[in-house]
């Protein structure tokens, strides 16, 4: 996949070797986005790049260091939400990004909502269970024409009790998979079916391709 990516054509089985030699005198910054799946193939494959091409430096997104010497590891917190508070108002609650992912993502679904005072408090809740993830708002403020806010916050609180503090800190992958978890089951069964079938698509797909 690197290898493709910097547009070089292998012809030897010892990929590596060639893609070394192929970047080995190139000022080259490579991008690997949601590695965490392959951190133990990952490590050696970049530990090799950094040692071989000298001009190389690699950016990796991941849940999982790769475990290199001369990594360099910053932790991405979510967005900010408010401090626990019942006199919470709509204008204070939109100066945090958390609430105003929710607002932008729950007004595209659903044209007539607008953040009330009286639903703040609720909003906020919301997404501090949410630890400020960026995609697990998005998905929990999408079902805000069902639910509400208030019925939203019950089904949250509902699917994220059993969790208690395993939440915090490196667990906090643990929310966003509950998050998609819960998106799922709501799911009507024929398009649940649909969803599973083209899940085997990494990226953009025809719809002759889904047929």
């Amino acid at each position: 996949t690197i290898a493709a990516a910097t547009g070089l054509v292998v012809h030897s089985a010892n990929v590596m070797a060639a893609l070394c030699r192929f970047l080995r005198d190139r000022e080259t910054l490579l991008v690997l986005g949601n590695c965490e799946h392959m951190v133990e193939a990952m490590g050696p494959c970049v530990a090799q790049l950094l040692e071989e091409t000298p001009g190389v430096r690699v950016v990796t997104t991941s849940r999982a260091p790769l475990r290199l010497t001369s990594e360099l590891v910053h932790r991405l917190p979510g967005l900010a939400t408010p401090p626990v508070s019942t006199d919470l108002t709509a204008r204070d609650a939109l100066t945090f990004p958390a609430i105003e992912l929710f607002v932008e993502r729950a007004t595209d679904r659903l044209e007539s909502f607008s953040l009330s005072d009286a639903d703040a408090p609720a909003v906020a809740d919301i997404c501090r269970n949410l630890d400020g993830i960026a995609l697990a708002i998005e998905l929990a403020a999408m079902r805000i024409d069902v639910f509400g806010v208030r019925g939203l916050q019950k089904q949250l609180d509902d699917r994220f009790r059993a969790l208690g503090e395993r939440r915090a800190g490196l667990e906090r992958h643990r929310t966003l998979a509950a998050t998609l978890d819960w998106s799922y089951g709501l799911l009507p069964a024929r398009e649940a079916a649909l969803l599973r079938v083209v899940s085997v698509f990494a990226g953009v797909f025809s719809l002759d391709d889904a047929a």
